[in-house]
């Protein structure tokens, strides 16, 4: 039986969906309202796009309980170039998301929906003249050759592999999934080289648009500290370790109640200190959960925090006793969540950002060669046009 896709969406009687006829001649399409619970319920593993126009409350709320993961293990969501992607709220309901910028094309549907190979395309439709009688009315004319893949949709395709790496790991966490770390040994230099190659920039615009919490966190100080190693020149393998340490570095904050990293004040010391266990917290579970994960990425996710002048947590390391891995990933992490909306401020500017780690690099705390070194990464454009889409529930 060819694979088949789910769209969910607000009107059952619309028939004019432009990309509807693409997707149909590559793959069968069940279309649900989202208030169609038997409906939904039966295609809950399928891969969805959800193109509900407004997602408001009410939508959200009703597509909550369908949160066992689908095959492809994330939601395609549609939204407007003036809509955030999703709320912090809605998209903590459905774990990875993928947004789906309207106009919605076909093509980029199925790949991030692993319906075609990436290279790949929807078959090209038929010219007017020769099209039958068929045609759904609205239907757009055929274009004359397959559309090549975009810049967006292969760094989607890099976040969905990054993503499904987290998921694998919080998986492992909870007893459901046994991995090993040669499960994202292939897919880890794809995505560097795919950061490398269609630019930072493009990887934190679309990261932003996609994920919040935890996930999007990860994912930003990953496509930092990845392109930070890559132009001080480190080794292949260097960078790598570079980038799954971004990756995995916060995984101890599934321990912290989420009351805490959502409260938009301060924190007392008893959350505090709650909060600052998360590093051995992470340390101590993919430690007993993936034996084989390389030792340096195991020294990323316990020594992020820790600062040159010794008054980082959770060992209070000195500088000498910091490795430089360690040292760049930190200024990574600090630079994504300077750039991240948190509950109790708005996203900083790049130019605010980067005078906040020259003081703390001033001051001893971060690596001044390492903050000189990010201050130069390609970025500034996603910040100064995004900033206010900016998701993140996260708390450093």
């Amino acid at each position: 039986m060819p694979a088949r896709i789910c769209l969910v969406h607000d009107d059952v009687s619309e028939q004019e969906r432009p990309y509807l006829f693409a997707l149909s001649i590559h793959c069968p399409v069940v279309q649900c309202h989202w208030r169609e619970r038997e409906k939904l319920a039966h295609r809950v593993a399928m891969p969805w796009l959800i193109d509900v126009k407004r997602l408001n409350a009410e939508a959200a709320e009703a597509l909550r309980p369908f949160t066992i993961p689908p095959l492809l293990g994330f939601r395609l969501v549609a939204v407007d170039g003036d809509q955030p992607a999703l709320s912090d709220r809605t998209a903590g309901w459905w774990g990875p998301t993928i947004a789906v910028p309207r106009p919605i094309e076909a093509t980029t549907v199925l790949r991030l929906a692993g319906l075609c190979r990436p290279e790949q395309d929807v078959p090209a439709r038929r010219e007017p003249s020769t099209l039958s009688s068929d045609r759904p009315p609205g239907v757009p004319p055929a274009l004359s050759k397959p559309l090549p893949p975009s810049a967006h949709s292969l760094i989607g395709e890099a976040i969905h592999d990054a993503a499904t790496i987290l998921d694998l790991v919080f998986r492992s966490f909870d007893g459901k999934q046994r991995i090993a770390s040669d499960d994202w040994h292939a897919a880890v230099p794809v995505i560097i080289d795919m950061i490398s190659e269609k630019g930072l920039r493009l990887w934190l615009d679309r990261v932003r648009e996609h994920h919040v919490g935890t996930y999007q966190h990860s994912l930003l100080v990953m496509g930092i500290a990845a392109e930070l190693g890559r132009v001080l020149g480190l080794m292949e393998s260097n960078v790598e370790q570079l980038a799954l340490g971004g990756l995995l570095h916060d995984v101890g904050k599934f321990e912290v109640p989420q009351t805490i990293l959502d409260k938009p004040g301060q924190l007392s010391s008893e959350e505090l200190a709650v909060l600052r266990r998360h590093p051995r917290d992470g340390w101590a579970a993919l430690l007993s959960t993936i034996p084989s994960l390389d030792p340096a990425i195991l020294d990323l996710v316990l020594h992020h925090h820790e600062q040159l002048d010794g008054g980082g947590y959770p060992d209070g390391l000195p500088g000498d006793r910091i490795s430089p891995m360690v040292r760049m990933l930190t200024v990574s992490d600090v630079l994504g969540a300077l750039l991240e909306r948190r509950p109790y401020r708005p996203p900083l500017p790049r130019r605010e950002a980067l005078e906040i780690m020259r003081a703390m690099a001033d001051s001893g705390k971060l690596d001044p060669a390492f903050v000189r070194a990010v201050a130069d990464l390609d970025i500034e454009p996603i910040v100064d046009r995004s900033m206010d889409l900016l998701r993140n529930r996260d708390r450093r």
